[in-house]
């Protein structure tokens, strides 16, 4: 059954389709700045690594402003963690049937990572809704299409070397969200916002491009 926070996730998603990725080994302010900038410009889907500095205790302060989730999640340990800071969702690099069924039993949406339509399948199979194809930027939107033709029925969110000028373009070419990290999240709090702000001016859901 899904909880409210999730189906919180997927309206979030649809109104705006990115995740920001925070991934960050600096100092725990660095990591805390970006993270409130990205909330403060308008980000609704957030996601903080497990090897970034203090990410538990940024999930556990954050998680209740913004769709929290925690990337990186390689390990039932890390579930079990994020899932005690309060992240709503975990993202994976690859897939593993075992974090994506605990995910579900404890009411996060898995985001696991794919690169081949088997690892997409089997995904599809432990129960996950969304797969994150990694690296995307690397294979290409065609490679995208090339995926949706026979597995037409999956939300995929390619994320890895994707910028934020190509974001629209992954979205257009059939993606459900897409995932930006370091060339969304690098630079001043004023560049940050800036890009988000260009983001949210082409990036509308039909609800919002009505209005």
């Amino acid at each position: 059954m899904m909880s409210a926070q999730t189906a919180k996730l997927i309206v979030a998603l649809k109104e705006f389709p990115i995740i920001a990725i925070v991934r960050e080994s600096g100092p725990e302010e660095v990591v805390r700045s970006k993270v409130e900038t990205l909330i403060e410009a308008g980000v609704l889907a957030l996601e903080v690594t497990t090897n970034s500095t203090a990410w538990q205790k940024i999930v556990r302060e954050y998680s209740s402003q913004v769709s929290m989730g925690v990337g990186t999640v390689n390990t039932i340990a890390h579930v079990n963690e994020a899932h005690e800071a309060g992240a709503i969702f975990t993202v994976s690099p690859g897939t593993r049937a075992e974090v994506i069924k605990r995910s579900l039993e404890l009411g996060m949406l898995p985001f696991p990572g794919a690169l081949t339509p088997t690892e997409v399948l089997l995904g599809v199979e432990a129960g996950a809704e969304f797969i994150k194809i990694f690296p995307a930027g690397q294979l290409g939107i065609n490679y995208l299409k090339a995926l949706l033709g026979p597995l037409n029925t999956v939300k995929f969110v390619p994320t890895g070397g994707i910028s934020t000028e190509q974001a629209g373009e992954w979205l257009k070419a059939g993606a459900t969200a897409v995932g930006l990290g370091s060339d969304l999240t690098r630079g001043s709090t004023e560049e940050i916002r800036a890009r988000v702000a260009a983001l949210k001016s082409h990036i509308a859901s039909p609800s919002k491009a009505a209005q």
